[in-house]
């Protein structure tokens, strides 16, 4: 059994990319190309899909449109776009990535609870996948029984317009320390290492094809 720290304390910043827009059109753009990119790394990543928040004026609420990187969601997020004066304000998507692990069974501990409790597994699915010797590949296919809210990896698309930014920009987060060298608890993680590799091994090829700065 291999055991993951889970932690509500902070999200850890796994991945930052930033794309310079100088208009709302110039961010849906590059918004549909991201998402294309990430389309392309589906096979790692799974299929992306999120509620999109989106200023439709100033003053405004903000509207929320279904997004993501299915060619079905960014054709209609395309269309939608163009019929409107709007402008994207955050998108977050929740992967079921890849990962390598030397067995069948991923456990979390609450490493905020006193009593270290679990919430149970992260379900597993096996892939036929190279791995590293003695791990093997597998994707994480849901949130543990007893812990529904949390999300393994999220991939943040946000958007901004302001006398102090203006650009579009991702990030990848995550609570748990499963992409991490060091753990929570300050002990190794070389399990995290070789998943951390991973997870930058596709985010950089999404930065190359997407211009990311």
């Amino acid at each position: 059994m291999t055991n993951t720290l889970y932690s509500e304390r902070d999200d850890v910043y796994l991945v930052e990319l930033a794309w310079p827009t100088e208009s709302p059109a110039e961010q849906w753009q590059k918004l549909l190309e991201v998402l294309a990119a990430l389309d392309r790394e589906a096979h790692a990543l799974g299929a992306l899909a999120g509620t999109l928040q989106v200023e439709l004026g100033q003053g405004s609420p903000l509207a929320e449109w279904p997004a993501g990187t299915s060619t079905e969601l960014r054709e209609a997020l395309r269309a939608r776009a163009s019929e409107v004066d709007a402008q994207p304000v955050e998108l977050q998507l929740h992967a079921q990535p890849l990962v390598v692990l030397p067995d069948e069974r991923l456990e979390v501990t609450d490493f905020d609870s006193p009593e270290l409790w679990s919430p149970g597994p992260l379900p597993l699915a096996a892939v036929d996948d190279p791995a590293p010797a003695g791990l093997r590949t597998w994707r994480i296919a849901g949130t543990p029984p007893q812990h529904s809210t949390g999300y393994p990896l999220v991939v943040r698309i946000t958007g901004e317009l302001s006398p102090w930014a203006r650009r579009l920009s991702l990030d990848v987060r995550s609570r748990y320390d499963l992409w991490l060298p060091t753990r929570f608890d300050g002990t190794p993680n070389p399990i995290g290492a070789a998943n951390a590799e991973l997870l930058a091994n596709w985010f950089r090829r999404i930065a190359e094809a997407t211009g990311a700065k």
